[in-house]
Protein backbone atom coordinates (compact mmCIF):
# COMPACT_ATOMS: atom_id res chain seq x y z
CA UNK A 1 0.00 0.00 0.00
CA UNK A 2 1.30 3.51 -0.71
CA UNK A 3 -0.03 6.03 2.23
CA UNK A 4 -1.16 9.30 2.08
CA UNK A 5 0.99 10.08 4.89
CA UNK A 6 4.15 9.10 3.02
CA UNK A 7 3.50 10.69 -0.38
CA UNK A 8 5.24 12.07 -2.43
CA UNK A 9 6.69 8.64 -3.59
CA UNK A 10 9.58 9.87 -5.78
CA UNK A 11 10.10 6.90 -8.74
CA UNK A 12 13.82 6.24 -9.48
CA UNK A 13 13.84 3.09 -11.31
CA UNK A 14 10.81 0.97 -13.22
CA UNK A 15 7.99 0.39 -10.70
CA UNK A 16 6.65 -3.49 -11.10
CA UNK A 17 3.50 -4.84 -9.63
CA UNK A 18 3.74 -8.77 -10.26
CA UNK A 19 1.47 -11.43 -11.46
CA UNK A 20 -0.77 -12.12 -8.12
CA UNK A 21 0.33 -9.04 -6.33
CA UNK A 22 -2.41 -5.63 -5.69
CA UNK A 23 -0.83 -1.91 -5.18
CA UNK A 24 -3.29 -0.18 -3.40
CA UNK A 25 -2.91 3.81 -3.60
CA UNK A 26 -4.55 5.70 -1.40
CA UNK A 27 -6.23 9.32 -2.36
CA UNK A 28 -4.01 12.43 -1.93
CA UNK A 29 -0.61 10.21 -2.92
CA UNK A 30 0.96 12.09 -5.64
CA UNK A 31 3.62 9.28 -7.74
CA UNK A 32 6.77 11.61 -9.68
CA UNK A 33 8.48 10.41 -12.16
CA UNK A 34 12.21 11.56 -10.98
CA UNK A 35 13.45 9.23 -13.90
CA UNK A 36 12.53 8.12 -17.39
CA UNK A 37 10.82 4.58 -16.37
CA UNK A 38 7.77 2.83 -16.69
CA UNK A 39 5.01 1.54 -14.14
CA UNK A 40 4.25 -2.20 -14.76
CA UNK A 41 1.15 -3.52 -13.12
CA UNK A 42 1.44 -7.34 -14.12
CA UNK A 43 -0.88 -8.03 -11.60
CA UNK A 44 -3.99 -5.73 -10.06
CA UNK A 45 -3.60 -1.84 -9.73
CA UNK A 46 -6.45 -0.38 -7.08
CA UNK A 47 -5.56 3.22 -7.26
CA UNK A 48 -9.21 4.95 -5.81
CA UNK A 49 -8.93 8.88 -5.23
CA UNK A 50 -12.01 11.01 -4.47
CA UNK A 51 -13.29 14.06 -5.77
CA UNK A 52 -11.26 16.19 -3.30
CA UNK A 53 -7.86 14.10 -3.13
CA UNK A 54 -7.52 12.65 -6.19
CA UNK A 55 -4.02 10.29 -7.16
CA UNK A 56 -1.53 12.07 -9.84
CA UNK A 57 0.99 10.15 -11.69
CA UNK A 58 2.92 13.10 -13.20
CA UNK A 59 6.58 14.15 -13.82
CA UNK A 60 9.07 15.05 -11.24
CA UNK A 61 12.62 15.64 -11.75
CA UNK A 62 12.65 13.32 -15.21
CA UNK A 63 13.57 14.56 -17.93
CA UNK A 64 11.05 16.24 -20.03
CA UNK A 65 8.77 13.01 -20.64
CA UNK A 66 8.53 9.57 -18.99
CA UNK A 67 7.57 6.07 -19.70
CA UNK A 68 4.01 5.49 -19.22
CA UNK A 69 1.29 3.32 -16.83
CA UNK A 70 1.53 -0.09 -18.55
CA UNK A 71 -1.34 -2.60 -17.43
CA UNK A 72 -1.24 -6.55 -18.27
CA UNK A 73 -1.59 -9.78 -16.64
CA UNK A 74 -4.86 -10.92 -17.44
CA UNK A 75 -6.87 -9.47 -14.18
CA UNK A 76 -9.06 -5.99 -13.15
CA UNK A 77 -7.38 -2.93 -12.37
CA UNK A 78 -9.44 0.33 -11.30
CA UNK A 79 -8.18 4.13 -11.68
CA UNK A 80 -10.41 6.83 -10.63
CA UNK A 81 -10.03 10.31 -9.60
CA UNK A 82 -6.44 10.21 -10.66
CA UNK A 83 -4.50 12.16 -13.08
CA UNK A 84 -1.77 10.62 -15.51
CA UNK A 85 0.66 13.52 -17.46
CA UNK A 86 4.11 13.53 -18.95
CA UNK A 87 3.96 9.68 -20.76
CA UNK A 88 6.11 9.27 -23.50
CA UNK A 89 5.76 6.18 -25.30
CA UNK A 90 8.53 5.31 -27.60
CA UNK A 91 11.53 2.38 -28.68
CA UNK A 92 10.32 -0.58 -30.00
CA UNK A 93 6.77 -2.80 -29.59
CA UNK A 94 5.57 -2.87 -27.38
CA UNK A 95 7.13 -0.19 -25.53
CA UNK A 96 5.89 2.16 -28.70
CA UNK A 97 2.50 2.21 -27.24
CA UNK A 98 0.41 3.96 -24.91
CA UNK A 99 2.29 7.37 -24.19
CA UNK A 100 -0.15 8.45 -20.77
CA UNK A 101 -1.75 4.38 -19.81
CA UNK A 102 -1.18 1.38 -21.96
CA UNK A 103 -3.53 -2.14 -21.64
CA UNK A 104 -1.78 -5.24 -22.88
CA UNK A 105 -3.41 -8.91 -22.93
CA UNK A 106 -6.83 -10.10 -23.98
CA UNK A 107 -7.88 -10.79 -20.30
CA UNK A 108 -6.58 -7.53 -18.92
CA UNK A 109 -9.51 -5.04 -17.56
CA UNK A 110 -9.46 -1.75 -16.20
CA UNK A 111 -12.04 0.53 -14.86
CA UNK A 112 -11.26 4.39 -15.22
CA UNK A 113 -13.54 6.67 -13.69
CA UNK A 114 -13.29 11.07 -13.36
CA UNK A 115 -9.82 10.70 -14.69
CA UNK A 116 -7.60 13.63 -16.72
CA UNK A 117 -5.04 11.84 -19.26
CA UNK A 118 -2.71 15.10 -20.77
CA UNK A 119 0.11 16.25 -22.21
CA UNK A 120 1.07 12.53 -22.84
CA UNK A 121 2.59 11.10 -25.86
CA UNK A 122 3.18 7.98 -28.09
CA UNK A 123 4.66 7.71 -32.47
CA UNK A 124 1.82 7.90 -34.70
CA UNK A 125 1.98 5.03 -37.14
CA UNK A 126 3.28 5.47 -40.53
Amino acid sequence: MWAKALSPYRVTGTITVPSGNTLTIEPGVDVLFDADVQFVVNGVLHAVGTPQDSIRFIKGTAPPERGGVRISGDDSSTVTYARIGGGNARGNDPDDFGGGIYLLGAGTRLGLAHMVISGNSAPCAT
